[in-house]
């Protein structure tokens, strides 16, 4: 019989990373995932029945019987490649099964929430410490009140998807700083002003913060690849303005929006505008689910810490610059500010924001024995 030496028997080599035995580790993650995605569904309940159309919804619905060739003059404010993703639907029911559309972009946007708030995790943290931030992400878009309580037939709940789906691919182009991730960024610009009208201020605020971390930190040798992604994104966005966006200088919905105050009155003063502009902001965080405005200020506060603090800087800036922007866009009547179904997408980071500050913090006080009824109370 022969004995083998053990000096020279041979090493077996490590899995490669993504192999079956790494694909196999994440599947608890992706039961997790389902079920909060599962949590968004109950809570909208898509069986009962819906009341009937508003005029908005009804009004996109009526176009989607136009040819190709006449949507862009009869698509008002709503994105052409929404539009066509409608056409997709299965000629089966009646008209409000177009609504399923949105409800599916609502649902899908737990997983770039999950994705964005598993990266607040320290490195070396253990897996409950890194699913507790992005749980509380996901769950908290799934189940967000300003998105459940308003089931239209229109483009927000694609609009809170594109964004989540923008600032993801921020934090990664923000961990590597590659050309590769950068082209992704640059890249995704498309498709997302097809989908989306706001994703011009997501793109505009995404590639701000990166160019602030850099001369926060005095990453000078990131400022060439910035500048490609900013050129990119900036002759994305123009395009849009000018063609895909066949509303933006409609002096009916112009009108419109001014009638019912979505725009700041800053005829009337500084002190009249900020007054009406903290109303409506108070207003729309009250929407976000986790309380009165201090607190959820204070949550997307303590998000945006943990968010730096784990190295993601330029995702912790993106809310503050995605703020300033709407205020701006606000008061030069471009946009409507804090109205409750065009913010959809803002209140959407904010809720992802907090819930990765909640996520975070109760992580940390279940980790030790004084503390853990404090995180099961933040849980809760």
């Amino acid at each position: 019989m022969r004995v083998e030496d053990p000096a020279h028997r041979p090493v077996l080599a490590p899995p490669a990373p993504g192999g079956p035995a790494r694909r196999g580790a994440h599947w608890p993650e992706a039961v997790l995932v389902a079920g909060l995605a599962l949590a968004a569904l109950l809570v909208r309940r898509p069986w009962q029945p819906k009341p009937a159309f508003w005029i908005d919804e009804a009004w996109v619905a009526d176009s989607l019987r136009v040819p190709l060739g006449q949507l862009r003059e009869l698509a008002g404010s709503t994105p052409l490649g929404w539009l066509a993703l409608l056409r997709l639907v299965p000629p089966v029911g009646g008209p409000e099964r177009y609504r399923v559309v949105a409800l599916l972009f609502a649902l899908a946007a737990v997983v770039p929430a999950y994705l964005l708030g598993r990266r607040a995790a320290p490195p070396g943290a253990s897996r409950w410490a890194a699913c507790l931030p992005a749980g509380a992400a996901g769950l908290a878009v799934g189940l967000l009140p300003a998105a459940v309580s308003r089931p239209f037939l229109k483009q927000f709940t694609c609009e809170l998807l594109v964004a989540l789906v923008l600032v993801l691919l921020l934090a990664r182009a923000e961990a590597a700083f590659t050309p590769a991730r950068l082209s992704l960024l640059a890249a995704a610009c498309v498709p997302a002003a097809l989908l989306s009208n706001t994703s011009l201020f997501v793109t505009a605020a995404a590639v701000a913060a990166l160019g602030l971390r850099a001369l926060l930190k005095a990453e000078w040798r990131r400022l060439p690849g910035l500048l490609g992604v900013a050129a990119a994104v900036a002759c994305v966005d123009l395009a849009a303005l000018a063609w895909l966006l066949p509303a933006r200088d409609d002096p009916t919905l112009i009108r419109y929006w001014a009638q019912i105050g979505t725009f700041l009155p800053v005829h009337r003063g500084g002190s009249t505008a900020a007054t009406v502009a903290g109303h409506r902001l108070a207003n729309a965080l009250g929407d976000v689910g986790f309380g009165p405005w201090p607190i959820v200020v204070a949550l997307a506060a303590i998000g945006a810490v943990v968010l730096w603090g784990a190295g993601y800087a330029a995702v912790a800036l993106t809310v503050p610059l995605l703020g300033a922007e709407l205020v701006v866009a606000g008061a030069t009547r471009r946009y409507p500010f804090a109205e409750a179904r065009t913010s959809l997408f803002a209140l959407a980071l904010v809720a992802a924001f907090c819930g990765t500050g909640v996520g975070a913090g109760a992580a940390r006080l279940l980790g030790r024995v004084r503390t853990a009824p404090l995180g099961v109370v933040a849980l809760a």
